[in-house]
């Protein structure tokens, strides 16, 4: 019985070492078309049109193995024998070209299209390079991706609130042949580098992205354009020794739902533009120790209800300049003493009534003393001139063109240490209950073109001086001129009121920071040309 009745596989398989002159398989199955030498010849002889497809063993169990690169070179058997229609790749064999391939010379192929990406290995730029990676052997760095990721470092990013900075971290890549296992494409790199001491792992994109684990675990990610994150479910995030985020440009966050934060320290804000808070329902902010807010103009308005203001100790309202407060109606309330102050006038205004009510009401002048006239000599029954006092300082005067009435249930005191003027255009009454005392410390004039009653059960005239002009009705007896003690009674002393005290420092709190006028982003992702590289932004130095 023979082999072929046994059944034993293969008998007379023909093993080939050739070239790849196409990789673009038709039907998609990875196939590729092959010049074995001594089997084909040159291309003048069996174009590549004419070869037949090969096919790839991979070596594992997946059939997405990309094809071999043009123009590489192949082992393999053919199936059929020394029919050579049926051809198996089984590997690929490294090697490096010396010269560009040239077709004229009876092999290889020249791409028409993509050659970067059909002939990889067989470039110009690779002549006299093995065909295993730059970044595998650790040769020739500077036409792999490591020197554009240097240079495209972004560097000196502010730190939001500090005059520090922060800089995207060097490329990391420092290996040693044989320890990096390489994956790579054309355009891009895979890499899982062991070398003692500069363990990485990196995957480096065409465009610049990466994502970069150096030797420490420091996880360097980078996008050159735009980057998203979606997650489903819940998302993660933590940060054990700080965070920092520099955004050249707007950030938008939108929290369908509540958002909470939490700081153990302090929080400081600082906005170089306007700032909007808005809130739909109420606004709360609670201090356990102080609230302070500082502008230029500040305003706050309830435009619906009502502003309240409430002091568990004291309220105080300080102004440069001016207090303006309005109302329709205006109370005031306090349930021990009120007092106002004024350093030059105080006036009460008002279009149809003034009313001053208390127990005891005392009016306190302390003004200087004005100087007075001399009177003449007093002369019982004969009216004489009284010339009225010169007011050139402070005094009290109390004017009406109609009547004025001071009343009060108790006592009435008018004291002042300068001239006192009580004028009344018609009939005018001064009476008390019990006693009354008019003192003063000079001259004293009471004077009435018409009737002036004074009424009291017992009353005092005291001056150095005294003149009464016309008929005066002292009491219930004739007119006479009563025995008059000239005695100055000490003057009463005079209440100084305390200035109530008023914040002089203001808030205490930083100054503003300066407003910005510069948003707009320069270059942000940089560029690349024959004169070199832009910079990827104008931070960047």
């Amino acid at each position: 019985m023979t082999d072929t009745e046994l059944g034993v596989g293969l008998s007379h398989p023909l093993f080939f070492i050739g070239v790849v002159e196409n990789n673009n398989d038709p039907q998609l199955e990875g196939r590729v078309k092959v010049r074995a030498f001594s089997v084909h010849g040159t291309n003048e002889q069996v174009p590549t049109t004419e070869l037949p497809w090969a096919i790839c063993a991979a070596g594992n169990y997946d059939p997405n193995n990309p094809p071999p690169p043009l123009n590489s070179f192949v082992y393999g058997m053919f199936i059929d024998g020394r029919a050579a229609q049926q051809p198996l790749v089984l590997g690929l064999i490294p090697s490096q070209n010396a010269t560009r391939i040239d077709p004229r010379k009876g092999w290889g192929v020249i791409p028409g299209e993509d050659g970067d990406l059909q002939a990889r290995g067989a470039t110009p730029r690779d002549f006299g390079q093995p065909q295993n990676s730059r970044l595998m052997r650790g040769e020739n760095i500077e036409e792999t991706y490591v020197l554009d990721q240097e240079i495209n470092r972004r560097e000196k990013l502010k730190v939001g609130g500090t005059d520090k900075t922060w800089s995207e971290p060097s490329a990391a890549y420092n290996t040693k042949y044989p320890y990096n296992r390489v994956i790579e494409t054309a355009h891009h790199a895979i890499e899982l580098d062991d070398t003692p001491g500069g363990e990485r792992i990196m995957i480096h994109h065409k465009e610049g992205g990466y994502i970069q684990i150096d030797s420490a675990g420091v996880m360097t990610q980078k996008s050159s354009d735009d980057q998203y994150n979606v997650t489903s479910g819940k998302k993660h995030e933590h940060a054990g020794n700080g965070h920092v985020v520099t955004i050249h440009g707007d950030a938008h966050v939108y929290v369908k739902g509540n958002k909470t934060e939490e700081i153990e320290g302090d929080y400081k804000q600082i906005v170089r533009g306007n700032v909007l808070l808005g809130c739909g329902g109420q606004f709360n902010i609670n201090a356990s120790e102080q609230i302070q807010a500082r502008a230029a103009d500040v305003k706050v308005e309830a435009n619906v209800g009502t502003l309240s203001l409430k002091a568990a100790k004291e309220i105080q309202i300080g102004s440069d300049i001016d207090i303006t407060m309005t109302a329709q109606k205006f109370y005031h309330t306090a349930y021990n003493s009120y007092e106002v102050y004024s350093t030059t006038a105080l006036k009460f205004t008002s279009v149809v009534d003034t009313h001053f009510t208390g127990s005891n009401m005392y009016i306190n002048m302390n003004g200087a003393l004005p100087p007075i006239t001399p009177a003449p000599p007093f002369v019982v029954g004969q009216p004489g001139a009284v010339p009225s006092p010169t007011l050139t300082s402070p005094g009290f005067n109390l004017l009406s063109g109609t009547a004025t009435n001071i009343k009060t249930g108790g006592a009435l005191s008018i004291d002042t240490l300068g001239i006192s003027t009580i004028k009344s255009g018609g009939a005018m009454q001064i009476q008390a209950g019990l006693a009354m005392d008019i003192s003063v410390g000079a001259a004293m004039n009471i004077k009435s073109t018409g009737v002036m009653k004074l009424g009291a059960s017992s009353m005092d005239l005291y001056a150095t001086t005294v003149n009464v002009d016309n008929l005066v009705n002292l009491g219930s007896g004739d007119a006479s001129a009563p025995s008059i003690t000239p005695t100055v009674p000490t003057p009463p002393a005079i209440a100084v009121i305390s200035v109530p005290g008023f914040p002089t420092s203001g808030t205490q709190l930083p100054e503003p920071p300066a407003k910005s006028t510069q948003l707009d982003i320069v270059n942000p992702r940089g560029s690349k040309s024959g004169g070199g590289y832009t910079s990827p932004d104008s931070g960047v130095e």
